[in-house]
């Protein structure tokens, strides 16, 4: 009655050993070693073979007073400048910049979606604004951005009369791809056919409850083993050599009976 207590708190509540995890994930080193591998080349081949690359223009505009110099400009200037820079990083994307972009360049897209492929950002400090376009094309990449940049500069012009937008930097045409990244791509690959192999292993592991050895009656019988009887390998032979010359005989009567 003890013994049956004991056997079903055992099963109601198991503990995992962390050693007991790692070392099975040891035995299993090579197993996890080819998952990984082979996930990793299947993401490269992947990657390589089947994903588009992306290009990526860049424009620069720079946010000035036109109505002052130099030498006279005013804590006011530079916080008006600041809020423009704001403003105007929000209107580079609006739907009127879009569709005067689609319009010039006779893109086959419409404004939402030439949006999506252009991000502006404004560096910390400073008013200029960088525009950047990707595109499977790569000339076609550096014209949206380029384009973007003057339909902005134009559309500034009617709406601010102190302040002017000036193209400081056109983008060239883009002689690598930006996106994607093999390397990267291979990496991330690779942990996620390393980590899906661990899990598997592991939840096998956890899920076997079929007895091996002492450890295992004890933690799944809740009882002790009082002897163990080894069996040798000769012995194993020994039985299926025997085994098999009763086979051979019964076959040679066989046959004699037959003839």
């Amino acid at each position: 009655m003890n013994m049956d207590k004991a056997a079903n708190n055992n099963n109601d509540v198991e503990e995992i050993d962390l050693m007991d995890l790692l070392h099975t994930l040891k035995e299993k080193f090579m197993f996890l070693l080819i998952c990984t591998i082979l996930a990793g080349t299947v993401t490269l081949l992947f990657t390589k073979f089947f994903v588009t690359p992306k290009y990526t223009g860049t424009s620069m505009v720079y946010i000035y007073n036109k109505s002052s110099n130099s030498q006279s400009v005013t804590t006011g200037d530079l916080q008006v400048g600041t809020q423009l820079t704001s403003d105007f990083m929000t209107i580079a994307k609006s739907r009127s910049v879009m569709d005067d972009v689609v319009d010039k360049l006779k893109l086959d897209m419409d404004s939402s979606a030439l949006a999506g492929q252009i991000t502006v950002e404004n560096p910390t400090g400073s008013r200029i604004l960088k525009i950047s376009a990707s595109d499977a094309d790569p000339k076609q990449a550096a014209d949206i951005a380029n384009q973007t940049a003057k339909s902005l500069q134009d559309l500034a012009m009617t709406m601010v009369e102190d302040y002017k937008l000036t193209i400081v930097e056109e983008s060239k045409v883009p002689t690598s791809p930006s996106s994607p990244s093999l390397g990267k791509n291979t990496v991330i690959g690779a942990l996620v056919g390393f980590l899906l192999s661990a899990v598997y292993v592991i939840a096998r592991h956890l899920l076997d409850t079929s007895i091996k050895n002492e450890d295992d009656v004890r933690k799944y019988l809740g009882v002790n083993v009082l002897a163990s009887i080894p069996q040798e390998n000769s012995m194993l032979f020994e039985d299926t050599h025997h085994r098999k010359g009763k086979g051979r005989t019964k076959k040679s009567r066989r046959k004699r009976a037959a003839a």
